[in-house]
């Protein structure tokens, strides 16, 4: 009698496949995890049920993986990455939402309410939620959840530059640790003075 085994998917396998599903239920539990975050105001009972925020984090990681796994299968596929392509892949995917609503919620706050609570503080805000950089704004207000959107397009600035021209592998774990230790810096807010003032 032959034992069945689950077959692992090989590199080629992995690098050709457009969609992970099983991602799919990570990215629910995320969401769930967000929204949760966003409306419960009581003390859990289970301590985790207190990280939500943590499923902006997974959000990071998945988004992490996939651009770089669609940059890696583009050096592989053709032997380098096409910077102009993949920016207008993924500014097709987000700006002419992200900047429909600007434009929008611009001309409401022009026209309709230009004395209302949120139009200065949104004019004033408006040059981060323009340039992606909302994450940089200390105090950013009516759109403050753009930070998540601004920190994603720098990584996919930042790191499409760095898989196209950095080949050799001791240079990129560099690059990667030196990010992580920047990372951890702000995280525990021993940039604060640097960053804010």
């Amino acid at each position: 009698m032959q034992s069945s085994t689950l077959q692992k998917p090989d590199h080629a396998e992995f690098t050709s496949r457009k969609f992970f599903r099983s991602l799919d239920g990570i990215r629910c539990l995320s969401i769930i995890a967000v929204v949760w975050h966003h409306t419960y105001l009581g003390q859990p009972l289970i301590p985790a049920l207190g990280r939500g925020y943590l499923g902006v984090d997974m959000f990071f990681i998945l988004s992490g993986f996939l651009i770089v796994t669609l940059l890696l299968r583009e050096k592989d596929k053709t032997g380098g990455i096409s910077l102009w392509r993949f920016y207008m892949r993924r500014g097709l995917r987000i700006f002419p939402l992200y900047y429909g609503l600007l434009l929008v919620l611009g001309l409401i706050l022009l026209f309709v309410a230009p004395n209302s609570d949120m139009a200065k503080p949104f004019f004033n805000d408006l040059p981060f939620y323009l340039t992606h950089t909302s994450n940089w704004r200390h105090n950013a207000t009516i759109l403050a959840v753009t930070w998540s959107l601004a920190t994603e397009e720098q990584f996919y600035f930042v790191w499409s530059l760095v898989e196209k021209f950095i080949t050799k592998t001791s240079v990129l774990f560099t690059v990667i640790f030196i990010a992580i230790g920047i990372n951890q810096l702000v995280n525990f807010r021993l940039l604060d003075t640097q960053l804010y003032n």
